[in-house]
């Protein structure tokens, strides 16, 4: 029967976080499922005119703009946002098509469609796409700034080896020749300890 099927509508609606509602802008009469309140975070007895109460300031603009214009010539039949619902100082994104169906004024009717879903998770899942994106960049920013720093250090160190290596070959003394050799020692070791740091680096991305 009927009221079976708009129980099970009301249901796979509620499921969904889908709202719809279709009412009348002048006397503020018309109907609506459980979830186009939910949506709007208001009681389910609230009246249609009122009932955007929650939707966020700028957004409430934007669909009274629209509302106002259905009496204009060659109007914009159909309002498709995503608005902010605010409760509690909560934000809830919710995605708002209102279509308008009938426009009688004259008859004392101006009937509109709306359909409201809740889009919370794909704004959730597009923040945490762009918290990702922003920490790779920084991550690819701080490992170009790092090879930049080991490149400079790593020619640095292999020119004092050769100059060294250069002067040990062309000194007979002794005590200079230990000299050279402790120095070349050092910048050998400052040179492995750069390429160990390379290669756990490395590692380290490849493991993220």
């Amino acid at each position: 029967d009927k009221e079976t099927a708009h129980d099970i509508f009301n249901f796979a609606m509620n499921e969904s976080r889908i709202g719809v509602a279709e009412y009348n802008l002048m006397d503020g009469k018309g109907i609506a499922t459980e979830a186009w309140y939910k949506n709007l975070s208001i009681p389910s007895d609230t009246n249609f005119i009122d009932a955007r109460v929650n939707i966020e300031k700028e957004d409430a603009l934007k669909i009274k703009n629209f509302i106002e214009q259905l009496s204009v010539e060659n109007r914009k039949e159909t309002f498709s946002e995503n608005i902010r619902i605010i409760n509690d100082k909560t934000v809830h994104w919710v995605r708002c098509i209102i279509q308008l169906l009938e426009y009688k004024p004259e008859e004392g009717r101006i009937i509109i469609a709306e359909l409201l879903s809740s889009i919370d998770r794909q704004k959730q899942h597009e923040e945490q796409l762009t918290i990702a994106l922003r920490k790779a960049q920084e991550s690819d920013r701080m490992k170009n700034a790092f090879v930049s720093n080991m490149s400079s250090e790593i020619r640095y160190h292999v020119k004092e080896i050769v100059s060294l290596s250069t002067r040990l070959s062309a000194t007979g003394d002794a005590g200079q020749k230990m000299e050279l050799l402790i120095k070349i020692r050092e910048n050998n070791d400052i040179l492995l300890q750069y390429i160990a740091q390379i290669i756990e680096s490395s590692q380290k991305e490849s493991v993220d």
